[in-house]
């Protein structure tokens, strides 16, 4: 199945946090352009969303990994924008 419209995330900053066990940890957190733009002509902008400073949430197994806080933090965005777009379409 083809997509009518396709989602470009550009990262603008990444923060990893950091993992302390027993003393302690911080989210990651990122700054991202969001871009939708239709899949066949991609020139043709939609909507441009902009995510600042993102906290991602200690919500999955890897958040003591780098990898895992960051993941975290695309997970949040996620979130957050399907929750912008479902509020918009009532």
């Amino acid at each position: 199945m083809k997509t009518k419209y396709t989602l470009i995330i550009d990262a603008k900053w990444i923060y990893a946090g950091w993992y302390g066990g027993m003393i302690g940890s911080q989210e990651g957190k990122l700054t991202a352009d969001l871009t939708f733009v239709e899949t066949d002509n991609p020139s043709i902008v939609v909507m441009k969303l902009k995510a600042d400073k993102i906290q991602g949430k200690q919500m999955n197994k890897d958040f003591n990994w780098e990898y895992g806080r960051i993941a975290a933090t695309y997970e949040v965005t996620g979130k957050k924008l399907g929750k912008e777009i479902k509020n918009a379409l009532k």
